[in-house]
């Protein structure tokens, strides 16, 4: 049996690295592939056992990998799309790490 729980949580997000809004008044929406990002660094997991949601960063830089359509850690190195700067992470996100 599962509990319906409601929580509420104010993010300010962080977007010291944004020169301009230039450009923010529509952003696409994407799916991150989490397994090119690193914990503590791109995002950080929840250590409130009562909000189980992490928190991805803004301003992390994304390329598209072409096997998957998702987005992953931009790398100049990479081969598989991500080497292709497609853009920033602009808004910080919780998601559930399932």
């Amino acid at each position: 049996m599962f509990q319906p729980v409601t929580t509420t949580q104010n993010l300010t997000a962080d977007r010291s690295w944004l020169a301009s809004l230039h450009g923010t008044a529509q952003t696409d929406s994407i799916t991150l592939d989490l397994t090119t990002f690193t914990a503590s660094t791109h995002y950080f997991a929840s250590t409130d056992s009562t909000v189980p949601f992490s928190r991805f960063l803004s301003g992390v830089p994304v390329g598209k990998i072409t096997a998957s359509g998702l987005y992953g850690l931009y790398a100049t190195g990479a081969s598989d799309g991500r080497q292709n700067l497609a853009g920033f992470v602009y808004a910080e996100v919780l998601f559930n790490p399932t």
